[in-house]
């Protein structure tokens, strides 16, 4: 889940109006064609509604079972940003602060905690800057109790992080940057203590209901972590998956593949495009400091701010490009299996979000492509070279 920086090409996609989102089929069938990608979607979204979606290619490489504008999508690391903004719920209640420590937050593993831990706040989990390690298998039985997908996520989060902190972190916290996804599962698990019920519970009774996202869950599309799904035909006239299904780098099927679900507040949702733009639409009125929406602006100030001496805070990664007057908040995501990517411009107005079912370089190219594609859209007026970063 390494952040790429956006590879530019061309050709540009009109703008729609709010209330007729423009169909973006395609323009992705183009980005589609020559890859080895078997389905991709994408949507761009202003702060006043969703104006164009679309998709395009298959389900299931060698299936005729076409990607549907309602599937569902994995959108990998994108998720952390939304744990990042239930946590600033809890800090507008009180209940935490951006400095609570982990040995405020965990209080009873703090005294088996190594102490370089004891100083690591909520802040730094969220920026990559507590030491946190990235993959949890290389701490032996600890990553293999990580994977259970049967007992209690919070307990499941708990452990982990009790085994983590009982070693010293990979570098002082504060003193440098270093992608984690247990920074996240920490974090969750603080969240999970302090509110009383798991992170799944709350993240879709404060954040998903609340925006409407029907259709968000956890875990592969096509079969949704604590939900009993059988094998269902697919739709009538076709072959494969009911929903679309991730590829890894190789192009082999990863039928039911997905993180572990106790990394759920690092990476497990999905959805669908249209939902997906419901949430990054209130990030952007947010950034854009309107008021009346679920966090007050200065917390939404407070959550688009990377750490200093960073260009990452709270789920966002800081950037520029020449086609923006402003700075731009990105993410991408990736399971091994699909690869999303978000990119959210303030100043203009506008956030393109895309997301594929293969993983590894193929995944990532092709994300990028349509990304691009998009946002030139949305910024071009005359020669498209003109938008270019490099």
């Amino acid at each position: 889940m390494k952040l790429l920086p956006l590879v530019l090409l061309a050709s540009p996609v009109a703008p729609q109006e709010a209330s007729a989102p423009r169909d973006l089929g395609p323009v992705l069938e183009e980005v589609l064609a020559g890859t080895e990608v078997p389905g991709i979607g994408g949507a761009v979204v202003t702060s006043e509604g969703l104006v164009a979606l679309g998709v395009a290619g298959v389900r299931e490489r060698g299936s005729d079972a076409k990607i549907q504008r309602d599937d569902l999508f994995h959108i990998g690391s994108c998720t952390k940003s939304m744990t990042a903004t239930l946590l600033a719920m809890s800090v507008e209640a009180e209940k935490l602060r951006w400095d609570t420590t982990i040995a405020e937050g965990l209080p009873d593993l703090a005294k088996a905690m190594d102490e370089a831990w004891l100083g690591a706040t909520l802040t730094q989990l969220l920026a990559h800057t507590a030491g946190m390690p990235e993959n949890l298998l290389d701490y032996g039985n600890l990553g293999l109790a990580f994977l259970s997908r049967t007992k209690p996520m919070p307990m499941v989060r708990r452990k982990a992080v009790e085994g983590i902190c009982a070693k010293p972190p990979l570098a002082q916290p504060g003193t440098a940057y270093l992608y984690s996804n247990f920074g996240y599962v920490t974090a969750g698990a603080m969240l999970e203590r302090i509110e009383e019920k798991p992170w799944e519970e709350l993240i879709r009774a404060r954040l998903l209901e609340p925006l409407g996202m029907a259709s968000a869950g956890f875990g592969p599309p096509e079969a949704p972590y604590f939900v009993e799904q059988d094998d269902a035909e697919p739709e009538e006239g076709q072959s494969g998956a009911r929903q679309p299904r991730g590829h890894f780098p190789n192009g082999k099927v990863a039928k039911r593949f997905d993180n572990p679900p106790a990394l759920g507040p690092a990476g497990t949702v999905h959805c669908t495009l249209a939902d997906w733009a419901k949430y990054v639409r209130l990030h952007l009125r947010g950034a854009r400091g309107e008021e009346g929406l679920l966090l007050k602006p200065e917390t939404f100030a407070e959550l688009h701010t990377p750490e200093p001496g960073t260009s990452y805070g709270f789920g966002w990664v800081h950037t520029e490009r020449p086609w923006s007057q402003g700075e731009i908040l990105m993410h991408d995501g990736s399971n091994m299996a699909w690869f999303a990517y978000l990119w959210m411009a303030p100043e203009e107005d506008f956030a393109v979000l895309v997301s594929c079912n293969r993983g590894g370089a193929a995944g990532q190219e092709a994300a990028d492509a349509a990304a691009w594609r998009l946002i030139q859209g949305m910024v071009a007026e005359g020669d498209p070279g003109e938008t270019r970063g490099d």
